[in-house]
Formats: C-alpha cells, sequence, structure tokens
C-alpha cells in the first residue's frame, strides 16, 4: 500500500478487489481535525491489513459527518485538545443512541479513532493532554470486549466435522470419476449428435464454444440431462429449471463445487492450523509439487508475513488425507477447471450456474469461477446443510484455535498452542483463554501440586530426638523402632542408615520377603525411621553421594541418587545445625556396597 497526493489523502490497496481508498477533509466542515486523523491514518496504514485500513476510513467519515456544527471548523489536536475531546464524547454518545444496545459497532468505532488520536499525538509529540487522557479511556459504553472471544470446538465437534468433509470429498472424487470414465467414451456431438451426456462432456472439454450450436445446447431436452445426470452420479442436481444442458452436466461430472473445496480447506486447517486467509488466498502460483512434498506459499494477513510450507504427502499412487495430500486432491479434482479458467486465477476454482456476466468463450449457463469470491459457500452454509451437532458461532477461527488447543494437549504447555506464531498477539496470551489451554494449565498445576505432595509424604519418617528418649513412647510401634535403633550393635550400626517400620512389607521387594535394599534405597523408602543416632551414618552416607556426583554424568545422576540426594539434604536441614556438622566431623564408616542396588 501506498498513499499519494496533496490535499486527498489516498491509500492503494493491494489484494483485494477495492483498489484504493481515499478521504478528502475539505468535504466536511472540521476539514482540520479530518485531515490530522487522515494524516495518522495513512502512516498507519502501512501496518494494517486492506480491510482493516478501509474500516479505518469508514471510521473517520462518520465522525466527519457528525462534526457539522460551525465551531467544529476550528478543531484541531494541537494545543490541549479540549475541544476536541469534548465533541469526540459527544460522537461517541450519539453512537450509543444510533445502534442497539447488543451491537458492538459504537466500541469498534471509538476504539479506532482513539488509535488514530495516539497515533498522531505520537508523530507530533504531543502527551499529557486532555485529548491525550481522552484517547486512554475506555469506550464510552464500558464494555470490556467487542465480542465474546472465540473457543475451539469440542473434540466431538472436531471428528464430526472433519468425517463429514471428509465424505463430501470421497463423494465428489467418486463423480469425478465418473465424468472421466464417461467423457473417455464420448465422441464429437457434432457428428454424433447431442442428445447423449458423453458426447456434451466431450465437447465441453475439446470443443470451444461457438455460436454455430448455442442452439444445441439450450432448448427443452435440458431437464433430461439432469436425470440422467442424476441416474448415473446417484446425486440429484440442485433444485431449479436449467435453461441448458450444461449446468447439470458440467457441475457434477467435470469440475468440483464450491462446497467440496470448502471441505478439502477446513480438511487441511485442521491438518495445518492455518489462519483462514492462509489458504483462501492462494493463487496457482503458490502452489508447487515437489516429489513427496507439496511447497505452499502463504500469507498470513494480520501478522502480514508471508511463508513457504513444506507439506508432505503419503507417496503412494493414491493421496491419502495429510495435508499434502489434501492439496493432491483438490488440485486433481480441479483439472478441468483449472485449464478452463482465466490466468491469474486464484487456486480455489469451481463450476457455478451462471448466466450473467459470462465471458464470449464460456459456454451458456456455466463458469470456472473463483470458489470463495461470495459469502454463498461458508462454514455455516456447510453445517446448516448437513445438519451437523457443532456449535456457534460457525467460523473457520475456531478451527485454528482447535488446532492450537490440540497441540497444547500433546506438547503440555501454553508455549505448544503458540506453536510458531512469533507475534506479540501469542505471547500475550492470545490462545490462552480456550477451554483445552485452560484445562491444560490445570492439569499441569494438579501434576506439580502431586509431585510436590508425593514428595513431602515420601521417604523416611524423622525424629530428631533420640532413639533412647523415645524408647517410653506412647507410639507404640515408635517406641519399638526407637528400641531396635538403641540396642543395635556396632556392626549393624554399619549396615544401616535409618530404622525400619515393616522389613518384610517393602516397596522394593515382593509381600512377605525380607528387604535388602538397605541403606541405597531407605532415603527413598516410607518404611524408613530416621533418628538423631543416624547422623554419623547419613553423614557418610553424604559423603559417597557426593563422590558418586562427581565422578557421573548430571542427567545419569539425578535420574539415580537425585531423589536419594534430595531427601537426604531435606532430613539433615530438619536437625540442629551443630549435631549435623559434629555428625560430618566423625562420620561412621558404612561397610554395605552402596551402589548394589542403585544402578552402579
Amino acid at each position: 500500500m501506498n498513499e499519494s497526493g496533496a490535499h486527498h489523502r489516498v491509500v492503494n490497496l493491494e489484494g483485494v478487489r477495492l483498489k484504493s481508498v481515499r478521504i478528502k477533509p475539505e468535504e466536511y466542515q472540521a476539514s482540520t481535525l479530518i485531515g490530522e486523523l487522515a494524516d495518522a491514518w495513512v502512516a498507519r496504514s502501512k501496518m494494517l491489513a486492506p480491510t482493516t485500513t478501509a474500516n479505518y476510513v469508514a471510521s473517520i467519515r462518520l465522525l466527519g459527518k457528525f462534526l457539522n456544527d460551525e465551531k467544529d471548523r476550528f478543531l484541531t489536536m494541537s494545543g490541549d485538545g479540549y475541544a476536541v475531546a469534548a465533541r469526540l464524547h459527544h460522537w461517541e454518545k450519539s453512537l450509543i443512541e444510533k445502534y442497539q444496545r447488543s451491537s458492538t459497532r459504537p466500541k469498534k468505532l471509538g476504539i479506532q479513532i482513539r488509535v488514530l488520536v495516539q497515533y498522531w499525538m505520537q508523530d507530533n509529540g504531543m502527551d499529557a493532554t486532555v485529548l491525550g487522557d481522552w484517547s486512554d479511556s475506555n469506550v464510552l459504553d464500558q464494555r470490556e470486549n467487542t465480542s465474546a472471544p472465540l473457543d475451539e470446538f469440542s473434540n466431538s465437534e472436531r471428528i464430526s466435522l472433519r468425517d463429514k468433509c471428509r465424505g463430501i470429498v470421497r463423494e465428489t472424487e467418486r463423480r469425478l470419476q465418473l465424468g472421466e470414465s464417461l467423457l473417455a467414451r464420448g465422441r464429437d456431438p457434432r457428428i454424433h449428435g447431442w442428445n447423449v451426456v458423453e458426447n456434451v462432456l466431450w465437447a465441453l472439454t475439446n470443443l470451444p464454444f461457438s455460436e454455430e450450436f448455442r442452439h444445441e445446447v439450450i432448448g427443452p431436452g435440458c431437464k433430461d440431462y439432469a436425470r440422467s445426470v442424476a441416474r448415473l452420479s446417484g446425486v440429484e442436481p440442485p433444485r431449479g429449471s436449467y435453461s441448458t444442458c450444461v449446468p447439470a452436466v458440467a457441475r457434477f461430472l467435470l469440475s468440483p463445487t464450491s462446497e467440496y473445496l470448502l471441505a478439502i480447506r477446513i480438511l487441511l486447517h485442521l491438518e495445518t492450523g492455518w489462519s483462514p486467509e492462509e489458504s483462501r488466498l492462494l493463487r496457482r502460483e503458490d502452489v508447487i509439487h515437489e516429489g513427496n512434498v507439496v511447497r505452499v506459499r502463504t500469507t498470513k494477513l494480520r501478522a502480514r508475513r508471508i511463508r513457504w510450507e513444506s507439506l508432505p504427502t503419503s507417496g503412494g499412487p493414491s493421496p491419502g488425507w495429510k495435508s499434502g495430500d489434501l492439496i493432491v486432491r483438490a488440485a486433481n479434482s480441479m483439472r478441468f477447471a483449472h485449464s478452463n479458467a482465466e490466468e491469474g486465477q486464484p487456486f480455489w476454482v469451481a463450476g457455478f450456474a451462471a448466466y450473467r456476466g459470462q465471458a464470449p468463450y464460456d459456454y451458456p449457463g456455466f463458469s470456472i469461477r473463483d470458489a470463495f469470491r461470495t459469502n454463498s459457500t461458508t462454514l455455516k452454509r456447510l453445517i446448516d446443510h448437513h445438519n451437523l451437532p457443532i456449535s456457534e458461532p460457525h467460523d473457520m477461527r475456531r478451527i485454528r484455535k482447535t488446532v492450537k488447543s490440540i497441540r497444547a494437549v500433546r506438547l503440555g504447555t501454553l508455549h505448544g498452542s503458540a506453536g510458531d506464531d512469533h507475534s506479540v498477539e501469542v505471547f500475550q496470551g492470545y490462545y490462552a483463554p480456550t477451554t483445552t489451554v485452560n484445562t491444560v494449565a490445570a492439569r499441569t498445576v494438579i501434576r506439580a501440586q502431586g509431585k510436590a505432595l508425593r514428595r513431602a509424604i515420601e521417604g523416611p519418617t524423622v525424629h530428631t530426638e533420640s532413639a533412647a528418649d523415645l524408647v517410653g513412647n506412647r507410639n507404640q510401634d515408635v517406641a519399638h523402632i526407637a528400641g531396635e535403633v538403641a540396642g543395635e550393635s556396632d556392626i549393624e550400626k554399619e549396615l544401616s542408615i535409618a530404622g525400619c517400620s515393616a522389613p518384610y512389607n517393602s516397596p522394593f521387594e515382593e509381600d512377605g520377603k525380607l528387604c535388602h535394599a538397605s541403606p541405597s534405597l531407605c532415603l527413598e523408602c516410607p518404611n524408613a525411621v530416621v533418628f538423631r543416632d543416624h547422623l554419623p551414618r547419613l553423614a557418610a552416607y553424604e559423603n559417597i553421594l557426593r563422590g558418586l556426583k562427581n565422578s557421573m554424568n548430571p542427567v545419569v545422576f539425578d535420574a539415580t541418587y537425585g531423589k536419594q540426594s534430595r531427601n537426604l539434604h531435606n532430613i539433615l536441614n530438619l536437625f540442629d545445625p551443630a549435631d549435623v556438622e559434629m555428625a560430618r566431623d566423625h562420620p561412621m564408616p558404612l561397610h554395605r556396597e552402596l551402589g548394589e542396588r542403585g544402578g552402579l
């Protein structure tokens, strides 16, 4: 896009039917203010999509029509802008009175004018003014959102939509294959007659239209052709009286319908997670077949980014349902349409029953056109036509969020849902509001809490008193274990680093068998009981773990001894630091091979 003109503000648009938009400030009473807003619009248009640029023009024009008082001619954003802020406030009030309460139009217009005011003030180095305060304020209706955020489709809805689209693709391709087989049997209708469907197909494919046989394709026999097509294909053509035989034949046996192409696009979006325009704006030159990969040049309007995507295919003789396969299937189905479409046409072209605006070479009643030029083929229409149980709104953007949510589930993180969308909106949590992502976040928190809880309840029970002090404890289990520890011989002390409450019920052995994991796995066992008597032995075990840590790969050490090391650290922190230091100065020797059950 670019701008030109001394008095008129003009922006040329690229990639849309509307070639340019302009603002003429002198047409409005508040010409100075409208000119300032138009200057901000021209500068900002370089960062906006074409349709958004046109929307800003509409906002400025509506404001210009409202500012029709004689005093409005003196309005300007230079100075403190008090008068401008007051008139803009009146304009917002008039919008609320004009539109229904449920309409989001007033808020959208207010936001756009605020953005232009802020942009003009930045360009002119102005801040801390009354107008600046107005531009930073909320719109007058005080609603937080212009509309409810789009959520993803549920998994059942996604599967229902996917299966229906695959059914549409299969059925259409079956009819097109029937058309190819009939075409192979067709003969020149100028010699063998026009009353056979096969000959009409042959003429559509091999004969340019000529006025000399116009009367052959227009006449009362058209209903017979429609019935023949229905009998051969098993599908009734749309209701209505055809004034030519061509639509009844070509639309069902030579070229795909716009619904078929929409089904392909939906499946493609379910595989790739593209934005709607990344597939809708494809041109034929944007698709390149390279062996088992299809390279596609896509355009994302919001990010103003163009990139080449490599879509994989199944590689077999028959295309499957991978993203590249879908492009291949669409291209195969559009062979006739592409060969009869004008140069520079979009990738998605279909046959339409058209009787107006036809090119001279078109057969009467049939044209190859952009499949998505109008809003006649939409996701909503497809869902309504097939009565699919899918929640509203029926918006293609929800497919993108569905794919993002699936990625978040697979990877378990919000960054997984963002994918390769390196934009500010994504990193500000653009996909965070979706139900699935919130669920993933909740599960992540639950897993973290569960891990912390397991760490808290697993491992030894610690008593900071000596075993002798607890021999008379009211808890008979504690008193029994304390008595065993207090009565240990010197040899027994060198073979253990903790007491045990259930030596025949170990988590490391089968039930009923004596545990032989001591002392290697005692610090991971909930049966272990630690008293102050064990400090010299724990200090010796700490030295052994430190040596293993220095001699092993960090990843291997953490996997093998990480839990024991953490538990040992937590246990030592429960005792008096002076007692721990004394134990470290006089560690007790451990004769048991600690690596026996530790993985060495």
